[in-house]
């Protein structure tokens, strides 16, 4: 008859738990990026090279420039930051 629990090796615990701590990082590390004032652009800027790539219309430089410049204004207007201090995330 086994003990429950110990018919497991007694390093995987450690591993279990590491595991959690390495996933629980992760997220915090993840809703820290997606918090980044500047999410929303890179997330627009990754969509529309995205649709660039799919179509053969020709996307111009010009078009991203204005939709970076209307972020720019958003931000500017609503006295929203550009950084947080957190100099990691920010230099992502």
């Amino acid at each position: 008859m086994v003990t429950p629990g110990y018919d497991q090796d007694p390093a995987s615990g450690v591993a279990d738990y590491t595991t959690h701590q390495d996933q629980a990082q992760f997220e915090a590390d993840k809703r820290a990026v997606y918090k980044h004032p500047l999410f929303p652009l890179l997330a627009l800027l990754f969509e529309r090279c995205e649709q660039a790539t799919q179509s053969s219309d020709n996307s111009t430089s010009e078009s991203f420039n204005m939709d970076i410049q209307a972020f720019v204004q958003h931000q500017e207007r609503d006295r929203k930051p550009f950084l947080i201090n957190d100099p990691e995330i920010d230099g992502l």
